[in-house]
């Protein structure tokens, strides 16, 4: 019986696959938020999702597009704890379940997850299977999971991910 290889990859991995790519222009995963103003609503179309309008909770908290990379990571801790002492304290909710509408900060959350479920469908949209294929042809991540593959050491291999893309998905589909 063979060995089972898994694999957890967090955002690093994504990182190392934009600049592999060299996509850095038109994709950020650093600065989650200074694609913001470009990307559209989608219940409107209209460019800037990542506004007052659109993100209201978001936006008074200071994750706004101008936010630089390092302020980032602090404000989606900020919001992110915020929700999970939250739920691990099990406030109460109204009757009828939902959460108090003037929590700013799990309003926020749902923004967030709303904003970067947007943001990664549109950056995926920005890269065609050729083009990912061919910039990533040599990358060592798709050569070592491409060697791991074809060894008789292991008998699966599991990929974990935290991240929002679907580009290691698109790889592997391809080759």
């Amino acid at each position: 019986m063979g060995k089972k290889l898994c694999l957890v990859l967090g955002n690093g991995f994504t990182i190392d696959l934009i600049r592999q790519a060299k996509l850095e222009e038109k994709i950020d995963v650093i600065n989650l938020f200074s694609k913001g103003a470009e990307l559209p609503f989608p219940e409107t179309d209209d460019i800037g999702f990542l506004s007052y309008k659109n993100c209201p909770n978001l936006w008074n908290l200071g994750i706004k597009p101008n936010v630089t990379k390092d302020d980032v990571m602090s404000l989606l801790e900020d919001v992110i704890t915020c929700v999970n002492v939250r739920v691990l304290r099990k406030e109460p909710k109204r009757f009828d379940g939902s959460i108090k509408s003037n929590d700013i900060y799990i309003n926020a959350y749902h923004e967030l997850t709303s904003y970067l479920r947007v943001l990664f469908s549109y950056y995926n949209s920005l890269v065609t299977d050729q083009e990912l294929n061919n910039s990533l042809a040599n990358w060592d991540w798709l050569n070592f999971l491409s060697r791991a593959n074809d060894s008789d050491v292991y008998d699966s291999i599991d990929i974990i991910t935290y991240n929002y893309d679907i580009w290691l998905e698109r790889l592997l589909k391809i080759n």
